[in-house]
């Protein structure tokens, strides 16, 4: 069996390694998406002064130059980000699914952390998939 393949039974080599390095990825996975959770709850109570009565009353409150300036200034955070990034990150433009299928899974760590906080910058489908819709009588 080499380095790279996942180990067939629990009493293989290298066996305990592998079962510990996925636990570990879980608990590091759901210890950032709390993280993360707690940032979108910050920069929400921060951007739109959201109190006790909630986001979405928060920001039916705001003035429409409110509204506009929170968004661009998003916008403008992201461009930097990406900008900076871009320049950050290595030449290598290894894609996922040529990572899994020709290189054993190892992809670049810089290039794939600056792929994960360019896509969470930009407020993908991936970013806003765990929110909760409004429900009929808020706001739409």
């Amino acid at each position: 069996m080499g380095p790279n393949t996942v180990p067939p039974t629990i009493q293989s080599p290298g066996s305990l390694r592998f079962w510990v390095a996925l636990a570990l990825t879980g608990v590091f996975t759901g210890v950032s998406a709390i993280g993360l959770a707690l940032l979108l709850e910050f920069v929400q109570r921060t951007a739109w002064n959201a109190g006790s009565d909630g986001f979405i009353a928060a920001v039916s409150r705001a003035s429409p130059a409110h509204r506009i300036g929170v968004l661009l200034l998003a916008g403008l955070l992201t461009a930097t980000a990406q900008l900076v990034l871009r320049h950050v990150s290595s030449a290598n433009g290894i894609d996922t699914t040529a990572a899994i299928w020709f290189y054993a899974g190892r992809m670049p760590v810089l290039r794939t952390l600056v792929q994960w906080c360019r896509l969470l910058g930009s407020g993908s489908e991936f970013h806003s998939a765990g929110r909760a819709r409004p429900s009929s009588s808020a706001p739409q």
